[in-house]
C-alpha cells in the first residue's frame, strides 16, 4: 500500500490559460492540483479543503488584492499558510 500523499495546490485564478498552464506543469511534477476560478469560490472551498500552498492571482474580479489571504488565514488552524501571489 502507497502511504506518499500528495502535496496539494489550490490554484485560485480567473484566467483559463493561467489555470491550464499551472495545472500541467504542477501535475506533472506529482501534485494534486485543486482551482478555483474568483476569490469567492476560493473562499468557500478552502472550508472543505487544506491546501500545502494557494497560489494566488491578486487582480479578480469580486475579491481583490490580499483580501482573500486574509481571509484564508482566518479559515485555517495553522499558523502560517503558505501563498504565492
Amino acid at each position: 500500500m502507497n502511504t506518499h500523499q500528495r502535496p496539494k495546490i489550490f490554484i485560485v485564478d480567473d484566467n483559463p490559460i493561467n489555470i491550464q498552464v499551472l495545472s500541467n506543469v504542477l501535475i506533472k511534477h506529482d501534485f494534486e492540483v485543486m482551482v478555483a476560478k474568483d476569490g469567492e469560490k476560493a473562499i468557500q472551498q478552502l472550508q472543505r479543503i487544506q491546501p500545502d500552498l494557494v497560489l494566488l492571482d491578486v487582480m479578480m474580479p469580486g475579491l481583490m488584492g490580499l483580501k482573500p489571504v486574509a481571509v484564508c488565514k482566518q479559515m485555517t488552524s495553522r499558523k502560517v499558510f503558505p501563498s504565492f501571489l
